[in-house]
């Protein structure tokens, strides 16, 4: 049996969103913080539901850029 590449807990970050539904990337940083606090070993931002079909590739890109900044 192979060894697992990855062990421990991956969480899924939330992408943060002002009221009018602009990218309110001030909040990740807070948010991942607490992740990482709470013992996750990994953060899989814009996973494959939720937020990352709904944002054009240049939010993608802001916030992965935003999310690795954070770590």
């Amino acid at each position: 049996m192979a060894k697992p590449l990855f062990r421990g807990v991956c969480a899924s970050s939330v992408t943060p969103f002002h009221p009018d539904g602009s990218l309110w990337l001030e909040r990740l940083q807070p948010h991942i913080d607490w992740l990482i606090g709470e013992g996750v070993n990994a953060i899989s931002p814009l996973g494959s539901s939720g937020e990352f079909p709904a944002l054009e590739c240049d939010d993608r890109r802001r916030v992965l850029e935003a999310a690795i900044q954070a770590v």
